[in-house]
């Protein structure tokens, strides 16, 4: 049975410093990113893709709508049908 070993101070302290670095990388690494996005991505070209997206919804939603109307009309037929028989 083997006993559980803590780190000790030196140790310690190196991974404390290790994972320091590495965090440090990290955000560089993803600093460097957002800038050039931004960079990158205008605010009017956002906001030209937003009112496009606005746009394209209220078309989803007429098609859609038209959609619903056709299968419930079908389905009052059906319902029709079945009635007579």
């Amino acid at each position: 049975m083997k006993l559980a070993v803590r780190p000790t101070k030196k140790t310690q302290n190196v991974q404390e410093g290790q994972q320091e670095k590495i965090c440090q990388r990290q955000k560089q690494r993803t600093g460097c990113r957002e800038e050039k996005t931004r960079l990158a991505v205008s605010k009017e070209k956002i906001q030209e893709f937003i009112n496009a997206k606005g746009k394209k919804d209220e078309k989803e939603e007429k098609i859609l709508g038209e959609r619903t109307k056709a299968n419930w009309t079908k389905q009052a037929q059906a319902l029709k049908a079945a009635v007579v028989f």
